[in-house]
This record gives structure tokens, C-alpha cells and sequence, in this order.
């Protein structure tokens, strides 16, 4: 039968345990650079070294948080910068705007100053976007007194001149259209030529000015008063180009226009109750 063993007996292996460890602490006792190498240092090293690098890496983790919230710091930042820029670019953009069509205002309205003969003031609705026609129409009509072969002009010149008609609308043929014709003259010489368009971008045609006419390059061109559409004096351009070919009569005569459909608000429609030629510009030079 087992004998039962004693609660308060200590195990075997304490004894030399504790024996061993009285010795290393007595031959310790009579080296102490060796128990403090051993025991402080040692651990103290063993420690730091951990301790520092749980620090390191502390302080690294903070730098990326910090960094992250920079950076999220810096692309609201951003945003809010291109909100601004795109805000500031359309008040730039209205402000032009309005710049330009005070502009043309103020030009109309000097021009309508010098004719005696009634008008209309019209704005643009909208430019013909197509390849046929050079066209646009403007926000008056029959109802406002506008008819077909009203002329047309911007603040510089001739724009065109009516072809329909609606009760509250027009169309104009634009001036660099084919088939736009209307007559012209150069001030200072007698005779007068067809002014025709050649498309779109492309420079005006001054025909049948005799070859013997002084024309050259920069002569203003303008209209003669003659046809029942301009009174005389309304600018059409400048002459771009002048070419002579022999045995031909006439002049090839290339004009760059007054006008352009860029940035184009406002125009004045003239109405003429009698012919131009009892109606021309106040200040005009007699032909």
C-alpha cells in the first residue's frame, strides 16, 4: 500500500538548486564587475535594446499618421482650390463677356447716331452650326419691322443682310457666304465693283473694278448707297490683296471683312422707308 506523501516536504531538485545558486551568488559576492555584467548590464542592455525599438517604431507609426492626415489635409485643400479656380474662371469668362457686348453696344449705338434713316436693334439667338449656308438668326421680325434685304451690321461693318423673315425672327446671310453679293466702292475712286463671299474663313471679292483704278493694299472698302439694302459709307473691309493678270480688264481684288461671327451679340437692322441715296451716314463722302 502507497504511502501518502507530506503537504509541506519541498520537492527534491530545490535543494541543490538553492545550494547552486548560494554558491554563484558567494563567488559572485567576491566579483562584482562580473555579477553586475551579468545581472545589470546585461538585462539593462537586453532591455533598452527592446525598448528603443518599440520606440522607433512608435515614432515612425506616428510620423506615417501624421503624413496620411497631411496628405488628406492637403487633397481637401486641393478640391476646394479647383472649385475656386473653376469659379473664378467663369466669373472671368462673364465678365469678358459682358465686357464685349457693352462693347458692341456702345459702337451700335454711335452708329445708330449717324443714321438718319430708322433701325432696329436685334440680338443673336443663334449661328448656323451646319456646312450649308453661313446664316443666323436674330430675335426680330415682321412684328418689330424687319423685312427681306434689311442690311445688317455689327459694331465695325456690314454683317449681311435679311433673307426670311418670321413674325418674330429673322435670317441673315452672313457676308462670307457664296452667295452673298452686294455693290461697294474704295473712297477716291470713281467707279464701284460686286463685293461676293467665297465661304467661310476665306477672304472677300471685290469684281469689275476697272484695271486702271489706284487700288491697293489697306484702301478701305465700303458700300455705295445704291442698292436699297446699306446707306453709303457702312464699312465691308480692307483690301487684302491686289492682283493684275495681263490682257484682263478688272482688278483681283481680295478683301478682308469688317465683321466676325466670334463673340457676335448685338446688331442694328436698318429699315429704309426710301432709297439710300436720300438716306446715307451723317458725315459720309459724297462718290
Amino acid at each position: 500500500m502507497e504511502k501518502p506523501r507530506l503537504q509541506g516536504k519541498p520537492p527534491r531538485i530545490l535543494v541543490p538548486f538553492l545550494i547552486v545558486l548560494l554558491v554563484v551568488l558567494v563567488i559572485l559576492g567576491f566579483y562584482p564587475r562580473l555579477f553586475r555584467a551579468m545581472f545589470v548590464t546585461a538585462p539593462e542592455s537586453l532591455f533598452g535594446g527592446f525598448l528603443s525599438g518599440v520606440s522607433s517604431g512608435s515614432r515612425q507609426a506616428g510620423s506615417l499618421w501624421s503624413n496620411y492626415l497631411d496628405l488628406v489635409a492637403v487633397k481637401k485643400e486641393n478640391e476646394g482650390l479647383k472649385k475656386e479656380i473653376a469659379l473664378l474662371s467663369r466669373r472671368l469668362y462673364q465678365s469678358r463677356d459682358l465686357f464685349f457686348q457693352n462693347a458692341q453696344m456702345r459702337a451700335l449705338l454711335s452708329l445708330r447716331n449717324r443714321v438718319v434713316t430708322p433701325g432696329t436693334s436685334c440680338s443673336v439667338m443663334a449661328i448656323n452650326p451646319t456646312s450649308g449656308h453661313r446664316t443666323f438668326l436674330l430675335d426680330c421680325g415682321s412684328a418689330d419691322g424687319i423685312k427681306e434685304k434689311s442690311g445688317v451690321v455689327g459694331s465695325f461693318g456690314v454683317l449681311g443682310y435679311v433673307v426670311r423673315v418670321f413674325p418674330h425672327f429673322s435670317q441673315v446671310l452672313w457676308i462670307e457666304d457664296t452667295y452673298f453679293a452686294l455693290e461697294a466702292r474704295i473712297p477716291g475712286i470713281p467707279d464701284s465693283g460686286i463685293i461676293h463671299g467665297q465661304g467661310q474663313g476665306k477672304s472677300l471679292r471685290l469684281k469689275y473694278l476697272p484695271i486702271l483704278a489706284a487700288v491697293k493694299v489697306g484702301d478701305p472698302v465700303e458700300t455705295t448707297g445704291e442698292d436699297g439694302i446699306f446707306p453709303q459709307g457702312v464699312p465691308i473691309g480692307s483690301v487684302r490683296a491686289v492682283g493684275k493678270r495681263e490682257k484682263m480688264l478688272f482688278h483681283q481684288v481680295q478683301v478682308v471683312p469688317s465683321e466676325h461671327l466670334n463673340d457676335l451679340h448685338y446688331v442694328y437692322v436698318f429699315s429704309p422707308e426710301h432709297h439710300w441715296s436720300d438716306h446715307q451716314l451723317v458725315g459720309a463722302q459724297p462718290k
